[in-house]
């Protein structure tokens, strides 16, 4: 999971635990994580939430925010900020792998996205099969389970 701060950025990090330094166009490719909780945008002209989308909210504010602003506008602190752990508990931690090909095919359909290109939609697609191979084995995600 990595912070991404608009260019230039004053804030002093404190420690956020990371599963490995990535960059913008591995967040896009759902390669690395993204979690809106550390996400820090300009107020003016901000994009809002999309209500349709539960499990991958954070990912698709993501896509909006670079369509407004560019990637080239973002940094990734690669600095441990929150020690954050994802539990079963909650929408994401008891969501099932059937809601993510959902979301995930609804976000890669359309071109809503600029950033989108046919490539980034073809690494998502590919991302929304293994998750339907998961599915048809387990719904239930077993990474959030004790």
């Amino acid at each position: 999971m990595y912070y991404l701060f608009p260019v230039p950025c004053s804030l002093t990090p404190v420690p956020f635990i990371s599963p490995k330094f990535g960059d913008i166009e591995a967040l896009i490719e759902q390669k690395d994580l993204f979690d809106s909780n550390g996400f820090v945008h300009p107020r003016d002209n901000a994009p809002s939430w999309n209500p349709e989308y539960k499990i991958f909210c954070d990912y698709e504010y993501f896509l909006q925010c670079l369509d407004n602003w560019s990637a080239d506008s973002f940094q990734i602190l690669p600095t441990v900020l929150v020690n954050y752990v994802q539990t079963s508990e909650g929408i994401i931690g008891q969501s099932k792998y059937s809601e993510w090909v959902a979301e995930l095919k609804g976000i890669a359909k359309g071109d809503q996205y600029k950033v989108l290109d046919a490539n980034l939609k073809s690494s998502l697609d590919r991302l929304t099969e293994k998750y339907k191979r998961l599915s048809s084995k387990s719904d239930t995600i077993q990474a959030f389970r004790e």
